[in-house]
């Protein structure tokens, strides 16, 4: 696991910002009763002693669950080269011309 040093913590507006998702969405994500539920979108850490005040979450499984996104709905892109990447947007600009 990454050291303390690299950890990094997201509040709330920070999680929004990098996901589009709003603060229902999120946590009808974490909700197992909610038709929103994502069992795979990270759980937030408690900042508070009582565990019952302010939240976080580590930027790094964030940034993991987007890439999982982007994989799960672009599987063709993930499975290309970046050459293969390149060439084809070459292909793409060269039909639009």
């Amino acid at each position: 696991m990454n050291p303390i040093s690299t950890l990094r913590l997201l509040r709330r507006s920070q999680v929004e910002a990098l996901t589009g998702l709003k603060r229902s969405s999120i946590y009808g994500r974490l909700n197992p009763v909610c038709k929103q539920y994502d069992p795979t979108f990270p759980k937030p850490i408690s900042l508070s002693p009582t565990n019952r005040g302010s939240v976080a979450w580590l930027e790094a499984e964030i940034l993991a669950w987007i890439e999982e996104r982007i994989a799960a709905s672009r599987p063709d892109v993930h499975a290309m080269t970046s050459c293969q990447c390149a060439n084809s947007v070459g292909r793409l600009d060269k039909k639009a011309a």
